[in-house]
């Protein structure tokens, strides 16, 4: 039976993919091999094998805990995304410590990805004294890797570190915050990021209770090179402890949205 007319029977109407999950609580309602968001069996990607590996801690399949001062690294999801909104809410755990966490997307290889890393403050350049050129800023950045090298050179690792567009072959920052926004020990922020395959757009957001202390806007990255636009996305670390991912829901963005996102019409809501 159709009784709406929609050309697709009630039954479809309830669970368009039927993978069994109702269209409702269906996280990709049109994609049948993701319903829920689950990190449980996560994949980790040391980005440093000279460094400290990061020590994911799960507490459920929603939240987890960086416990180490670490090297740099990415706990990715099983589920892959093209266009995608990922939400959920950072928590450092301790009073020590302005360095790295955020999140990676569009993840393809360790060579090839996207990710939004959040700095306390500005600091010293990584490996290279007295090179004021590779110093990092406070606050949020958006950078795209398609890095010749990949982990195993001196190069990629300080495109993770600094802000700016030092690193040939390596990165390109796509984004960072002109306020230079930090986070603080102990205080809660809610992320809200955003990604459309159809413009190639990216937008994130961190909230703190009722501000709005980060947006990006919509940056796009339309170039062919770089990553593919679609992936795996997940959570990053760089030098920081005791970082609580907490209340992660991620969800399929489908094409009214994606329309929307390519428009910016995003920014305004």
């Amino acid at each position: 039976m159709d009784s709406n007319a929609d050309g697709k029977g009630d039954t479809c109407d309830e669970d368009y993919d039927g993978d069994g999950v109702g269209d409702s609580a269906d996280v990709c309602p049109r994609n049948g091999k993701i319903s829920k968001t689950s990190f449980f069996a996560g994949i980790p990607i040391k980005l440093d094998k000279r460094e400290q590996t990061p020590l994911w801690d799960y507490i459920d399949e929603t939240e987890l805990v960086q416990r180490l001062n670490s090297g740099p690294g990415f706990l990715l999801s099983r589920d892959s995304f093209t266009s995608f909104e990922f939400t959920g809410t950072f928590f450092v755990d301790a009073t020590v410590d302005n360095d790295y966490f955020g999140l990676v997307y569009n993840y393809y290889s360790n060579r090839k990805f996207m990710v939004a890393g959040w700095k306390k403050s500005n600091d010293a350049p990584y490996w290279t004294p007295n090179r004021p050129e590779y110093e990092t800023q406070g606050g949020m950045q958006i950078r795209v890797f398609d890095s010749n090298s990949g982990p195993s050179g001196r190069d990629f690792k300080m495109a993770l570190w600094n802000s700016n567009n030092v690193t040939q072959n390596q990165a390109k920052t796509l984004w960072k915050d002109p306020k230079q926004t930090g986070w603080e020990h102990r205080t809660s922020y809610r992320w809200n990021l955003q990604y459309s395959a159809v413009s190639k757009c990216s937008r994130i957001r961190i909230h703190s209770g009722s501000r709005t202390l980060v947006d990006s806007g919509c940056q796009c990255n339309p170039s062919t090179s770089g990553p593919i636009h679609g992936g795996k996305l997940g959570l990053y670390v760089f030098s920081q402890p005791m970082v609580i991912f907490s209340g992660m829901k991620y969800k399929c963005l489908d094409d009214t949205q994606q329309n929307g996102m390519s428009q910016c019409s995003l920014q305004q809501q």
